[in-house]
């Protein structure tokens, strides 16, 4: 199955407005990071983890959530 499948539509962003829109979002990453650690969890070591993991496998990344 495919979006059409669904009548779902989607809209390729250009790089700079991928990263303009992902500025303009709200820290999600660090938010739920430290939320995570205030429960006693690993939250920041596992957003700085999966973050690594996308810089090391050279994925576009648009915010660097980990190091806000």
């Amino acid at each position: 199955m495919c979006t059409k499948d669904f009548g779902l539509k989607y809209t390729k962003l250009s790089d700079a407005e991928r990263v303009a829109w992902a500025k303009s979002l709200p820290p999600f990453g660090l938010d739920w990071a430290k939320e995570t650690d205030a429960k006693g969890m690993p939250g920041t070591k596992i957003l700085g983890g999966y973050m690594d993991s996308l810089r090391a496998a050279k994925q576009p990344i648009a915010r660097n959530w980990d190091k806000e």
